[in-house]
């Protein structure tokens, strides 16, 4: 599954880092070593229904699944360079610091992790203070149990925000942030929007 190409910000026009253009090549090459093998394949199929047995089309198959794992393994990386993660139930692609899927509304908090407030980065839950950033990482309750706890909505939002007093700005029912047009669950509390 090939990545969308995202804008990196804050690097104006200097385009992508080092890393990310030996990942690139890395990809480049494993296509075509894809290609070469598919072409041995048809190639092996040909001769396999001559006369030959079809055993041998195994290994090629083997060889044409590890290099398409190792792309995969390449733009896991590159997303991760980008700062995006891969939902685990749907596949979606968000922003490293969301709590909650944007296309399922799942947690993207990895189990026993917690989100650090000031980078979004993820922390074991036992940690006092962030290991990227050193901030303190606040003992409250989970986005699971904010969830669960949350009540329903009424008619009127029950946070006003600024954001919430500006007409044509959507924002969550249930905890005030404010929604792009195309979001179907709050990126902050996970709640449908």
């Amino acid at each position: 599954m090939a990545l969308q190409k995202i804008t990196t910000r804050g690097r104006g026009d200097r385009g992508n880092s080092p890393e990310m253009e030996l990942l690139n090549r890395e990809i480049a090459g494993r296509k075509e070593e894809i290609e070469k093998l598919q072409q041995q394949l048809g190639e092996w199929y040909y001769q396999a229904h001559k006369d030959a047995p079809e055993n041998d089309a195994a290994a090629l198959v083997g060889q044409i699944r590890s290099a398409e794992a190792r792309i995969e393994e390449i733009e896991q990386r590159i997303a991760e360079l980008k700062g995006l993660v891969r939902c685990r139930k749907c596949g979606t692609m968000n922003m490293r610091t969301a709590a909650f899927c944007n296309g399922c509304g799942s947690s993207l908090v990895p189990e026993g992790k917690v989100q650090c407030p000031t980078c979004g980065r993820f922390v074991d839950a036992e940690y006092l203070f962030c290991i990227y950033c050193g901030s303190r990482i606040a003992q409250e309750k989970s986005a699971q149990e904010i969830m669960v706890s949350a009540p329903e909505p009424e008619e009127e939002p029950v946070h006003m925000t600024f954001a919430a007093a500006i007409p044509d700005v959507r924002t969550c029912k249930y905890c005030g942030s404010v929604l792009e047009a195309e979001d179907l669950f709050c990126t902050e509390c996970g709640m449908k929007a």
